[in-house]
């Protein structure tokens, strides 16, 4: 059941936030991995499912809350000998844009953009945040913008969660044209990961020397060019390996853009803690488990 958060009357130029969606059991649309421009809030109701972001797969059951960024890639897999219950609440990322900007006054500002980026787990949620996200489903007009501001800042305001994404570095909410040039440098990453790219050439990208380069990467993100990029192609690596376990590890490997499977083996183990075999197992052993081919 999908129940729109928008005034259906309403001018188009208003403010939208999304949809929120409520199924039992199987969900078509989540059961294979996808990215949409939505935020998306999980809540598991009843039973247990299993998700996968990126390369993590995690198990996640009754009380948990699960939140997921725009354009990362995802997807929900119910056990299916366990009745599950899942609530899902999609919202407009131009929504969370102006959240934050809102928020950044009272709380940790960039922390939430970081959370939805990585892909961000809370456990034992049933006697707090749950039942507030089950009320999205009976509130109308400004009050849902209201219990949403107050969801979100429930989920900041906790210090125990789990991020589940490799790949994608911390980042603050872009507040002028110079912060802006670390989402050019990701996206450029994104774009051209298969590739080789040495420190100039990235550097040239934003006008920046490769030493100024080397610092203001560091100074967003916490970790090296180099080292963000190997994650960006280990992330793509799994997201190959659970499309098409059949592929052998040799060609994910050249396919995006290892010359050298001995590099590409410790490059994978260094960023998931596993050898790609064992990540390849793994995987057979989730789709077999959850009947998917």
């Amino acid at each position: 059941m999908i129940i729109s958060l928008s005034n259906p009357g309403s001018d188009s130029g208003n403010l939208r936030i999304g949809a929120i969606r409520f199924f039992n059991g199987f969900d078509p649309s989540g059961h294979f991995s996808h990215s949409h421009s939505q935020v998306e809030l999980v809540c598991v109701q009843e039973g247990q499912t299993s998700i996968l972001v990126g390369g993590h797969v995690e198990q996640i059951t009754a009380g948990d809350i699960f939140l997921v960024g725009s354009g990362l890639p995802h997807s929900i897999h119910t056990v299916s000998s366990v009745e599950t219950r899942v609530a899902i609440v999609h919202f407009d990322k131009i929504f969370l844009d102006g959240l934050i900007t809102i928020i950044k006054d009272f709380q940790l500002t960039g922390h939430l953009a970081y959370l939805c980026s990585q892909g961000t787990l809370w456990r034992n949620q049933t006697e707090g945040l749950v039942p507030e996200i089950l009320k999205l489903k009976d509130t109308e007009g400004m009050n849902i913008v209201i219990l949403l501001v107050q969801i979100l800042s429930g989920l900041l305001g906790q210090r125990k969660y789990q991020t589940l994404s490799q790949s994608r570095p911390k980042l603050v909410p872009v507040l002028d044209v110079n912060e802006d040039k670390i989402r050019v440098v990701l996206d450029y990453t994104q774009q051209h990961y298969r590739e080789t790219i040495t420190l100039p050439q990235i550097a040239a990208v934003i006008n920046f020397t490769e030493t100024s380069f080397c610092r203001y990467f560091k100074k967003w993100t916490g970790k090296s060019y180099y080292h963000y990029l190997n994650e960006v192609r280990i992330d793509k690596a799994c997201a190959l390996l659970m499309e098409d376990s059949s592929k052998t590890i040799e060609e994910v490997c050249y396919s995006i853009g290892y010359s050298s499977p001995s590099t590409f083996y410790k490059h994978f183990k260094k960023v998931l803690n596993m050898a790609p075999g064992n990540y390849l197992e793994k995987i057979k052993s989730y789709k077999q488990q959850n009947n998917i081919s």
